[in-house]
């Protein structure tokens, strides 16, 4: 299974409460995260390489396609495949 790829983000009051918190922090820690920021190294974490490849894939047909489109496109694309599944797996009275 792959980890999937998140963007992060946090209020200041937020940060500031994790410093406080006394929950167990196995993959991911402000703390680290901010101090590698503060020495203007890179993320502490081991990166995911191949899906910072596949996002920087997907904003290049976003660009392409422009964001109007693909939203319109996912729009009809998820309303036939809802017809598909009403046609399928409805059962008809």
């Amino acid at each position: 299974m792959l980890v999937p790829l998140d963007i992060v983000s946090a209020y200041l009051r937020a940060i500031e409460a994790s410093k406080h918190a006394k929950s167990l922090r196995v993959f991911f820690d402000w703390k680290d995260y901010l101090k590698f920021y503060q020495l203007g190294t890179y993320w502490p974490y081991t990166p995911s390489i191949h899906l910072l490849y596949g996002l920087r894939a997907a904003l290049d047909l976003i660009f392409e396609e422009g964001l109007e489109n693909v939203i319109a496109r996912h729009i009809y694309l998820g309303k036939a495949w809802s017809m598909v599944l009403e046609t399928q797996y409805v059962p008809s009275t």
